[in-house]
Order: C-alpha cells, then structure tokens, then sequence
C-alpha cells in the first residue's frame, strides 16, 4: 500500500514510492486514486511516463478540449517583434469545456447502461460514457498540446439524482492503446468494477 500527504508536498513522495517499487520488481497492476490525486494532469502524466495504466478520480470542474479539439498553435511571428511566439494559444471562442459540461452535452446515444455486480438488493447498475479528450491544464504556458486520455463519465440513472447533481462520477484512465476496453455484460467483472474501489 502507497501512501502519503496529498498536494504538491506529497506528490513527489508518492511518485517516488512508485518509482521505487518499479525498481523492486513489485508486481504492477493499475494505479487507482482519488479526485486528491488524480485532478493533477501532473500526476497522471507522470504515471504515463512510467508506463502504467491507471483509473483516477478528477473533480467536475477539471477542464478538457472537446472531443477532436486542442490549442491553437502559436501565432506567426510578427516583423520586427524579437523571436517567434512558441506557446499555445486560446481565443474567446476557442475555450476547453469542464467535464460536467461535457458530460450533461453528450448525445444518449454515448450513454451505455453498464451492471458491474449484485447489490444488497439488486444489482448495481449505472449509465458511463467514455470520450477520448485531451487535458487543458496550463496549457496555454505549453509548445506542445498535453496528450489524449480516455474521460469516463458516470450519470445517475435516477432521473431525481441527475437533476440535483448532474455527474455522480468522473473518472480519468489510461489504457495501453487506446482501445478502449470492453464495458458491456451483466454477468461479468469488467475494467469498470475497479470504480468500486476508488
């Protein structure tokens, strides 16, 4: 078990914990946290870095580009004005979204009614949407647009709940490839039962 202070003090520590037990032959598996850790794009760019797949939490208000959208490449430079512009660029019009908003302007035809395991009563189910998107944290201080990752979104299926708090959960993974894995079966463990355990 891998643990410690959260924020930036502790992010180093905990990289370097998994870091440590890369080197010790520790079995790998699929890193799961919470919104604590996996609302830094820094975080899950790391974990990419090491070559880990991973399941994390992130909070609603996290921004990403649209689907098939990204930063607006530096502008030309301009005579006599020094040296070119290398940074990334957003305009008015041209703005990330937060994956709430994203998640409640998704057709219903992305929306997959997903059953994981039996409940106490019966068994849990849910709707989940996966979207490809592409982190929009700080990148406007970026030369290069942060890379694709899977969006995995959660919407009540009770009508009530959805009004009230519109996403119940939103998760952030990455896969090797980017297939994306099967969702689907009543009957069966699926990648989406590690969400359980977040």
């Amino acid at each position: 078990m891998l643990g410690c202070c959260k924020g930036e003090v502790g992010l180093p520590r905990i990289l370097g914990q998994i870091q440590q037990a890369l080197e010790q032959k520790v079995a790998v598996g699929v890193v799961l946290a919470d919104a604590g850790y996996g609302n830094g794009t820094p975080f899950r760019a790391a974990l990419s870095r090491l070559g880990l797949q991973y399941m994390v939490g992130i909070e609603s208000s996290t921004t990403v580009w649209e689907p098939g959208q990204q930063p607006l490449p530096a502008p030309a430079r301009k005579p006599g004005r020094g040296a070119p512009p290398k940074r990334l660029q957003r305009t008015a019009d041209h703005q990330p979204i937060a994956v709430k908003q994203l998640a409640l302007g998704l057709p219903s035809s992305a929306w997959k009614d997903v059953a994981w395991r039996p409940g106490s009563q019966e068994i849990l189910r849910s709707r989940f949407a996966a979207i490809r998107v592409r982190p929009a944290h700080r990148d406007y201080k970026r030369t290069e647009p942060h890379p694709e990752e899977w969006l995995l979104e959660e919407m009540a299926l009770d009508r009530m709940a959805e009004e009230r708090i519109g996403t119940h959960q939103i998760l952030a993974f990455h896969v090797a490839g980017e297939d994306l894995p099967e969702v689907s079966g009543e009957d069966r463990q699926t990648p989406l039962d590690h969400r359980t355990r977040l």
